[in-house]
């Protein structure tokens, strides 16, 4: 369970998102959390999806960079990346069901919304969990901490 010495940002992030309604976090996704992330700071704080090429053939991209000119808002640090990742109900629905489920009713939405609210960070991230792989062309099945 979240406690009260978090990040002000997290915080940030929690007060939006307990403002949407459940049924919308069903198909919740990346691309969603990556919008609702960048919708808390000015956009000339940041770049969104920034190509890195750390060597001629190889590049990679970074979801949030926040550039030096914001240290009056991360209190004199130059530079900041954010990899976001996101775990979503439906995937870890489905690793409760130890299969891919396709969708989730609004009570099993409810019922494990109540439950991952008073888990510890362990015990979330012991969970099994469901994901689209991209490589296999299939719904693969993992723990969220390896």
């Amino acid at each position: 369970m979240l406690d009260g010495n978090i990040l002000p940002v997290v915080n940030l992030l929690l007060k939006y998102h307990k403002s949407k309604a459940l049924k919308q976090f069903r198909d919740y996704n990346e691309a969603a959390f990556q919008t609702a992330v960048e919708s808390l700071f000015l956009s000339e704080y940041w770049v969104s999806e920034m190509r890195l090429v750390p060597n001629s053939k190889e590049y990679a991209f970074i979801d949030v960079f926040f550039s030096g000119n914001s240290e009056k808002m991360w209190g004199g640090i130059s530079n900041v990346v954010l990899e976001l990742k996101l775990i979503s109900l439906l995937g870890l629905y489905s690793g409760e069901e130890g299969k891919w489920m396709r969708n989730m009713d609004y009570n099993s939405m409810k019922r494990l919304d109540a439950v991952l609210k008073i888990e510890s960070e362990v015990e979330l991230l012991k969970r099994n969990y469901y994901y689209w792989c991209k490589d296999k062309n299939s719904f693969k099945k993992t723990k969220n901490q390896k």
